[in-house]
């Protein structure tokens, strides 16, 4: 069986629980509904001075019952009310009345802690239209949730006690579970009800029409289930609704005819139209406990408990399935505590365990606790008093003890441990009130002997005894205590032990505001074995202790003396071993406190102690401990805020002794030697004064007054109280003292010497000086000593193998600095601590010290994110992985610290400087990712050799993480893009024919190409000098040269031009763009025949080359030819073209129309048409001869691309038309030259 920890919501709203972050704010059912009807003024106003609102309007016959005729708490009411609105005591009616004068009830603040929580998660939306829906298993945050009319059942049960609903629209039945629900916008539909299975919370934002029932059927019925309702806006109950439960709202409640409430209402303003209807039903919020059970099958014991022990060597540990507080061995004491707050006031608390006490000789036994929480437990006197009272002066009782409930096999418990003692009875129970240190615990109530005994007598355990104490605090001033045994009939009250209220007992000290729960155990001349078991902790509220001390830490010199305050540093511990200090503030009670003789005050500088309470900041502080007589002081913390962990104890180091409890005692002389070496820098000095000083007078008044004068030996002894492993010897006037050594004092008259202490290494250091003198009057023995910090210089920070890189600006040098890393990549971060002579310090070592960096390239850029935030050093070096997520350069340095807070006394206190480390970098791109690439063929799915076209795509330096470098811009962008082609992937690199393609413009990070349309033709593949074969499928890609040696490349390339077929891994070098097929081209003009009595069309033919054929291109669509900017030329000097009138004059003022086009007469341009273009010519009705030529680079775009360089004098360019000297043949159609 395993043990769970139960946390039960508190049903509806009489006590909401604040444990474990309570789910919704507290509303106090009396105070907030002390009636059945009620106005506020949203908070603790409740005078009706000035309030401006509507108070209470009653309309025809709206009735309220269950006044009872008490006058109303509104500050206003409608002239000419009902006169039957009201009831009163006889069962009549009558017409409500107010106050005089008239006042509100407490409203509630909708501020602060108290405003309307908010759904996180608007777009987790749920909708019902059919079947059964049940939402559980831990969801609770929602934005739209609809129940629609085709819903058979909806229901919300949920795992969490708190649900949040952006919208829920209520078209069908809905059925909630307990808990807290927060809705922005609740619409509840005519007819429609909210049906409850346990006590509901609905809180509400914006205002709620009711036009259903809520926890009420459609006759008005009352519902056992509690609601309350809270509306942070209007309530409006319309007409025909009805609802059971508490109203609550923030503005106004207006009940329209024939409506119901079955509760009470506490508003802003009331209005009750005809009809409406308010009955004083009381809701019945009935609280739930919240429960913790641990049955000890575990093989630790679970966190909630802290153990100590006080007396002997054994633990409370988990034994055979039960938690054992002693073994059956003598003089033990033991003690577990719970770590959980329980609220004293208002509360109820119950705790059940079962109990076995065997194979020993028959004592002591256990005691269970309650102490007050502002006290840390700590556990009272052995033996008879089981860990609870005190014995005698010498030792104290529980610390706090409040309540201790003893479980007694020797029968000492009610005979000792506090006044009002009893005689002893074996195996009883006996319970004690409140005491501190060895007064009080006064013996209240105890039982005879018990049967069964409560030790069985055998070497094992049996069938154990179940004990359940309870504390109840609900009613009224009391606290109520009971206590049952259960020894297997069930529970039934200890005989003697009746229920009491302990408040009332004598000498009991007031409730405190919190309780600790603890269990203490106890052996002494005879011993058991005693163990727990199932244990059940309950109650109404129980909060967590939140953040605690763990434990204080004290230091002081180990020797006091009576004419001057002795200096003692406290820390404020987090953990065991107190490497870490509390960030919090601190404050924290100490002892003894008041000092006779004596007393404690702030610290040099200071002002951090007030009437024996220290405040600490930062985890520690000083503080001056005063004895003016010749004792010892032992020196502890009783409380603390926050508060001190249960069972804990103080710690003291003397010198370099400890930390332990047992150097918490120091002894305070009226002679010693005294010294205070400042903190300095490692490598330095530090000079100070030493005093040989002795008391004189007596009391307050005493003096330090000079004991030596002259040279003396001292004995000088030092000892690394903080410090790495390091062979550095300190040195005092110049001599070295590890471990120890004379040195020679020199005193002045005065009594004081001077001391020059040198430490080439960084930590804490304590100095003990001795002196020692016989003569015939006797020896005189003076002792001193000082724990002093010395530092780093400074702390330096490089990156490893990082090569020389400076300069002032980005151009000249930082952009041009050789390539240390790439962004995101990880590099080694190295620091140094130095002393001021430039040496490492091994002894320094430090935690989460705080790094800065700082971009140095380029001026203009961004920071990026770099790291480590934190670093920690180890004996005088660190190195740490790093990395930047950006391109340029940077430094680093560690913000100046302060490195030994606890003990550097000086105001302010020293720091290690920040000091900037040598440049870092150059760091460049990761890699660089394509995207967006793209060919686009000249003409559809072609494009001619040597003829432009269209290539674009994107290039992204990123670092490691694929984020953008946006540094990577001006001189630091060096890339440059490189076009590759390989036709077929036939391994042929033909790149050098690339004459044309796109080049690089960076921008944060980004070189973007062609991306917008209308596309730009920055790409060619030029022509061979001959004629070849078509490139079927050229592929294009896109090659990256960083021109940093290739350090940053192409992220997953797919293409190598010079590899035949797919390249793999490491063989690619460039991003494929896309394949289109490349022909080699030509424009053949034509020459035609025909009658000069009729027009002349000439074809224009776009070719291709093919297996040494020029055949015609039947795909080219695109080229266009045209007659204007004389890309037509006339070879006849003679005949003369007009491109405005597209007329050719063929000389004697006889003139034709030319044009291009599919048809004649054609125009002034026209584009091919499946390879062909036709020149039109006008019949010129005479036999004439028109040779021409076609202009390329005259001609729109200029497709020089169409020329042949093979042929002779561009005679492909040339055509001519020929016009006969005959009629011709009139029944010939159509002519055409045919080529063979």
């Amino acid at each position: 069986m395993k043990s769970s920890l139960h946390l039960l919501l508190l049903k509806a709203v009489a006590i909401s629980l604040t444990t474990f972050n309570a789910y919704a704010f507290d509303i106090d059912i009396n105070k907030v509904f002390p009636a059945v009807v009620q106005g506020h003024q949203g908070g603790n106003n409740t005078v009706c001075s000035g309030v401006n609102n509507d108070g209470l309007v009653q309309y025809g016959t709206a009735k309220i019952y269950g006044t009872n005729a008490d006058s109303l708490k509104f500050c206003t009411i409608n002239d000419y009310p009902p006169n039957d609105g009201c009831d009163d005591l006889k069962g009549g009616r009558i017409t409500c009345k107010l106050t005089s004068p008239p006042v509100t009830a407490q409203g509630i603040s909708i501020e602060g802690g108290n405003s309307f929580k908010y759904t996180s998660l608007p777009e987790n939306n749920v909708e019902c239209n059919g079947g059964s829906v049940i939402i559980g298993d831990g969801e609770n945050n929602f934005g739209q949730v609809s129940i629609n009319g085709g819903c058979k059942d909806f229901s919300i049960l949920p795992k969490e006690k708190e649900v949040f609903i952006n919208v829920l629209n209520v078209n069908k039945d809905i059925t909630l579970g307990p808990g807290d629900y927060w809705i922005e916008q609740l619409n509840l539909s005519a007819g429609k009800a909210v049906k409850l299975i346990g006590d509901v919370r609905v809180f509400v934002k914006n205002n709620f029409d009711i036009n259903g029932f809520f926890n009420s059927d459609a006759n008005g019925t009352a519902s056992e289930r509690s609601l309350l309702l809270f509306g942070y806006s209007d309530v409006k109950p319309n007409s025909n609704s009805a609802l059971t439960g508490y109203v609550y709202s923030a503005g106004a409640v207006v009940i329209n005819s024939n409506s119901v409430i079955n509760g009470r209402v506490t508003s802003e303003s009331l209005t009750m139209n005809s009809n409406g209807i308010i009955r004083d039903t009381v809701q019945k919020f009935e609280p739930e406990l919240q429960c913790f059970n641990d049955d000890f099958n575990s093989l630790a014991l679970k966190p909630e408990w802290v153990v100590k022990t006080s007396k002997g060597t054994f633990s409370p540990s988990i034994q055979e399935g039960r938690l054992r507080l002693t073994e059956d061995k003598n003089d033990q004491a033991t003690s577990l505590t719970y770590l959980k707050l329980f609220p004293a006031a208002n509360n109820l608390v119950t705790v059940e365990f079962d109990h076995s006490a065997y194979g020993g000789t028959g004592a002591d036994g256990i005691a269970m606790v309650l102490s007050d929480a502002k006290i840390t437990p700590q556990p009272g006197a052995f033996g008879g008093p089981l860990g609870y009272g005190h014995k005698g002066s010498t030792a104290p009782g529980f610390a706090g003890g409040w309540l201790g409930v003893g479980i007694d096999e020797f029968g000492n418990f009610s005979a000792e441990g506090g006044s009002n003692n009893q005689p002893s009875r074996k195996n009883s129970i006996a319970i004690r009130g409140s005491g501190s240190g060895t007064t009080g615990y006064r013996y209240l109530y105890g039982s005879a002997t018990l049967s069964p005994p409560i030790h069985n007598g055998k070497g094992y355990p049996t069938f154990p005894h179940r004990y359940r104490l309870t504390v109840d605090s609900r009613s009224g001033n009391k606290t109520m205590v009971s206590l049952e045994r259960n020894v297997g009939a069930g529970y039934a009250a200890v005989s003697g032990i009746s229920s009491f209220d302990a408040i009332k007992e004598p000498g009991q000290s007031p409730i405190p505001e919190n309780f600790y729960l603890s269990f203490t155990g106890s052996t002494g001349g005879s011993n058991n074995k005693h163990d727990i078991d199932n244990v059940k902790i309950c109650a109404l509220k129980v909060n967590p202790v939140g953040v605690q001390v763990h434990h204080f830490e004290f230091s002081h010199s180990g020797q006091g003396i009576t004419c001057q305050p002795e200096e003692v540093t406290i820390k404020a511990c987090a953990n065991a071993d107190c490497s870490q200090l509390m960030s919090e503030t601190v404050t924290a009670a100490l002892t003894p406190h008041p000092i006779t003789n004596g007393g404690w005050s702030s610290g040099s500088g200071l002002n951090n102690v007030n009437n024996g309470i220290v405040t600490i900041t930062n985890g520690a502080t000083k503080v001056m401990l005063s004895n003016y007589s010749a004792n010892s002081i032992t020196m502890g913390v009783s409380s603390s805020t926050p508060p001190l962990r249960p069972q804990s104890d103080t710690l003291c180091r003397s010198g370099s002794l400890g930390p332990a409890k047992q150097y918490c005692t120091l002894p305070f002389a009226d002679a010693a030697l005294r010294f205070n070496v400042p903190t300095f820098y490692a490598g330095a000095s530090g000079v100070t004064s030493i005093r040989a000083i002795k008391s004189n007078d007596a009391g307050a008044t005493k003096v330090c007054v000079p004991l030596l004068t002259g040279n003396q030996t001292l004995q000088f002894a030092s000892t690394k109280v903080v410090s790495e492993v390091s062979s550095a010897v300190p040195m005092v006037n110049s001599t070295a003292v590890a471990p120890s050594g004379s040195v020679i004092v020199p005193f002045n008259g005065d009594g004081v010497g001077q001391l020059t202490v040198q430490y080439p290494d960084a930590g804490v250091l304590r100095l003990d000086a001795t002196f020692q003198k016989s003569d015939a009057t006797g020896t005189l023995k003076l002792i001193g000593s000082d724990t002093f910090a010395v530092l780093p210089s400074s702390i330096l920070l490089r990156g490893q193998d990082q090569p020389a890189c400076s300069g002032a600006d980005d151009t000249s040098y930082m952009a041009n600095c050789g390539v240390y890393s790439k962004a995101g990549a990880e590099f080694t971060l190295q620091a140094q601590a130095l002393n001021q002579l430039g040496d490492l310090t091994p002894g320094f070592g430090a935690t989460n010290l705080a790094v800065q960096w700082a971009r140095l390239a380029p001026l203009t850029g961004v920071n990026g994110t770099v790291s480590p935030a934190l670093l920690s050093i180890s004996k005088g070096v660190s190195s740490t992985i790093a990395k930047w997520d950006e391109v340029g350069v940077l430094k680093a340095g560690i913000t100046d610290f302060v490195p030994y807070p606890g003990y550097q006394d000086e105001t302010p206190q020293l720091k290690v400087p920040l000091r900037w480390s040598e440049p870092i970098g150059r760091f460049v791109p990761w890699d660089y990712r394509l995207s967006g690439g793209f060919i686009t063929p000249a003409c559809n799915a072609f494009t001619y050799m040597s003829q432009p076209f269209a290539s674009g795509f994107v290039i992204t330096a990123r670092n490691l993480q694929q984020g953008t470098t946006q540094n990577y811009q001006g001189a630091f962008a060096k890339g440059v893009a490189e076009m590759v082609a390989a036709n077929a992937l036939d391994g042929v690199a033909r790149d050098k024919r690339i004459t044309l393609s796109p080049s690089l413009s960076w921008a944060s990070g980004i070189a973007s190409v062609n991306q917008q349309s209308p596309f730009g033709l920055n790409t060619r593949f030029d022509r061979a000098a001959s004629p070849e074969a078509p490139f079927a499928s050229l592929s294009f890609g896109i090659k990256v040269d960083d021109k940093d040696g290739s350090n940053t490349r192409l992220a997953t390339p797919n293409m190598n031009a010079a590899v035949a077929g797919a390249c793999v891994g490491a063989s690619c070098d460039a991003v494929r763009l896309g394949t289109q097929k490349l022909l080699y081209g030509r424009l053949l003009a034509g020459t035609e025949a025909g009658v000069a009595s009729a027009p002349l069309a000439i074809p224009q033919r776009m070719q291709y080359y093919d297996g040494g054929n020029w055949l015609l291109n039947k795909e080219d669509q695109c080229t266009q030819l045209s007659l204007a900017n004389q890309g037509f030329t006339f070879i006849n000097p003679s005949q003369t073209f007009d491109a405005a009138t597209r007329e050719l004059n063929l000389g004697a003022g006889r003139k034709i129309k030319l044009g291009l086009g599919s048809s004649a007469p054609g125009g002034d341009a026209a584009l091919a048409k499946d390879g062909e273009i036709l020149f039109h010519f006008a019949k010129p009705d005479i036999s004439v001869r028109i040779p021409y030529k076609v202009d390329l680079a005259k001609q729109p775009s200029s497709p020089t691309w169409l020329s042949e360089p093979a042929s002779v004098n561009e005679s492909n360019l040339k055509g001519e038309a020929i016009f006969g000297s005959s009629r011709g043949n009139d029944r010939i159609i159509y002519r055409r030259e045919v080529m063979q």
